[in-house]
């Protein structure tokens, strides 16, 4: 199976961007007119969420193949384990029904963990690894977990990321 790689072109970016690095705020860096390489799903092992681990060409001279491969290989074990079915998410989805799903008003569910789990590993790598060099990694959730965002952003923003 090929998996395609490609790059978006919305345009610049309006003036006024924030400080914020985090996943959990798009809005805050405007990212919606910046350049963006986007890494498909990964389908040959089934209709789990993992995305293509092949490095892409487009990052060199940016991150290292091996950067690329342990920031890929943690996306797609974090929702390896996120859609893994245990004990623990058969109760959470009984409970739910039989509490007409209040219970999920109160508490966390086990992939809601895992999602935040992911949003700290990408805000992490962003301030580590991509930042630094101009990138973000941007949360897949946002892209409904079709692909997995790398924005380019400018020498300006990149550097306010550096740790």
């Amino acid at each position: 199976m090929q998996i395609k790689l490609t790059m978006a072109d919305d345009g610049n970016a309006p003036g006024g961007t924030s400080n914020s690095y985090t996943n959990r705020e798009p809005e805050a860096t405007a990212l919606n007119k910046r350049k963006s390489l986007f890494i498909a799903r990964d389908y040959s092992k089934g209709l789990g969420v993992r995305f293509d681990r092949n490095y892409p060409p487009q990052l060199h001279g940016f991150i290292s193949e091996e950067e690329w491969s342990s920031t890929i290989d943690k996306v797609n074990e974090i929702f390896e384990e996120a859609e893994k079915v245990c004990a623990a998410s058969v109760a959470e989805t009984i409970i739910g029904c039989l509490t007409c799903y209040v219970l999920r008003c109160c508490i966390q569910t086990h992939y809601e963990k895992k999602l935040d789990e992911l949003n700290e590993f990408l805000d992490d790598r962003n301030h580590e690894v991509f930042g630094p060099v101009g990138l973000l990694l941007r949360d897949p959730m946002y892209r409904g977990l079709r692909v997995l965002e790398i924005a380019y952003v400018t020498e300006e923003e990149s550097s306010e990321y550096a740790v």
